[in-house]
């Protein structure tokens, strides 16, 4: 059977990266088990052990006897996986030096009887893989990789690899989906670690859905690849109802810890701060050096002209350090607000602090930082809630 060469590279490609199996094909050792084996009671009843070695022998020097041989071994039922795995490596062996010439039907033959008395057999289980990839049965091909997983995990990430590299393929894609939806296990591991750029939006939908412990890594690759619609879309339809009593995009402003995932909701540094739900409050201890960023949240605050007001408590000394609230536009160099807690407290009070997005900043993070003072001390500061409302209207 002639293959099609552009599977047959994927297959190749992807067994040369793994090494073993084809190794020892192309240093010529074809043969991965040794005479004695061959001596089993099962065998010897089927061919005398002189007339089985000189034709593995013959075998071994020029490839020209051993289909014969097998299909009267096959004849019988050996228990044992040889010679099974080595008449398979002959195959694939005499295909590589002569593409067409394998016995395609005797070789699945060998790979199958090798995994029934042996599933654990790398050599049958790479051989099948590379034959589902060839045919295009991506469902089998993702059976074959599952099993290697289990039998080759420190192959994991060169495995993982090679099956991204096939996601070109859009039926792999649909074959991944069915697997992601049945919740086959090592699905969430390959999903935080593929490149998601050639795939489309809803492929993407589709694969991470059904596996939540995937989810905030989609939604983190999805803002830091700035496909910010995409994630707030995904991120606005995974629990919607709770989502939608925040307003103007501001997510558990009075931090009662909203399970929602970030980056939409707040992302907390835990060597500086900490939601503290009985006192719904966000509380933060700074001791005065590096430029830290307390909490953030990514939001989506419409065109238009806003006033941001915090209720805080706890306010330290200035000379320790200086915290500031900060609106920054992800899609544009723009920074809507940058205003110091003591500024606030000490001029704005409850009338709060105006501020405008433009039609250029659709999405913005909104974040507290700390900056280092004159002294190194610790400071401790609550924020009890934020409001961001719109602006009125000057009659």
């Amino acid at each position: 059977m002639r293959v099609d060469e552009r599977y047959l590279r994927y297959a190749l490609a992807l067994a040369f990266a793994l090494g073993g199996f084809w190794a020892l094909l192309v240093r010529g050792e074809a043969w991965p088990f040794a005479m004695e084996d061959l001596r089993l009671g099962p065998h010897q009843a089927l061919i005398a052990d002189s007339q089985m070695e000189t034709a593995l022998e013959q075998e071994v020097l020029n490839g020209g006897v051993i289909t014969d041989l097998a299909r009267r071994i096959l004849t019988h039922e050996p228990l044992a996986v040889y010679p099974f795995e080595g008449l398979l490596a002959a195959e694939v062996d005499r295909e590589r030096l002569v593409p067409g010439s394998m016995d395609v039907t005797a070789a699945d033959t060998y790979a199958n009887a090798t995994l029934d008395r042996d599933g654990r057999n790398l050599t049958a289980r790479f051989y099948l893989l590379d034959r589902a990839i060839i045919a295009g049965d991506w469902d089998n091909a993702l059976a074959q990789f599952g099993g290697a997983f289990e039998l080759w995990p420190e192959e994991r990430g060169e495995l993982l690899f090679g099956l991204e590299q096939m996601l070109v393929e859009p039926g792999m894609v649909d074959a991944l989906i069915r697997a992601s939806d049945r919740g086959v296990a090592w699905v969430p591991d390959f999903l935080r670690q593929i490149s998601i750029e050639t795939l489309e939006p809803d492929q993407i939908e589709r694969l991470y859905r059904p596996q939540p412990d995937a989810h905030e890594h989609l939604l983190g690759r999805l803002t830091l690849a700035g496909q910010f619609e995409l994630a707030y879309q995904f991120w606005f339809s995974l629990q919607p109802e709770e989502a939608a009593k925040y307003g103007l995009g501001l997510t558990d402003p009075s931090f009662e810890g909203s399970a929602l995932l970030s980056p939409f909701n707040w992302q907390i540094d835990s060597e500086f701060a900490e939601l503290s739900p009985e006192q719904e409050a966000l509380l933060i201890y700074y001791r005065g050096r590096g430029r830290a960023v307390f909490a953030s949240q990514i939001t989506r605050v419409p065109m238009g002209a806003y006033v941001f007001r915090a209720n805080i408590d706890s306010i330290p000394d200035d000379t320790g350090g200086d915290f500031v609230w900060q609106i920054q536009c992800l899609t544009s160099d723009e920074f809507p607000l940058e205003v110091s807690i003591f500024d606030y407290a000490e001029l704005v009070g409850d009338a709060g602090i105006p501020f405008e997005i433009s039609e250029t900043c659709s999405f913005q993070e909104l974040s507290i930082r700390g900056y280092p003072g004159q002294f190194t001390r610790n400071a401790i500061l609550q924020i009890n809630d934020l409001e961001i409302s719109k602006a009125e209207v000057m009659p």
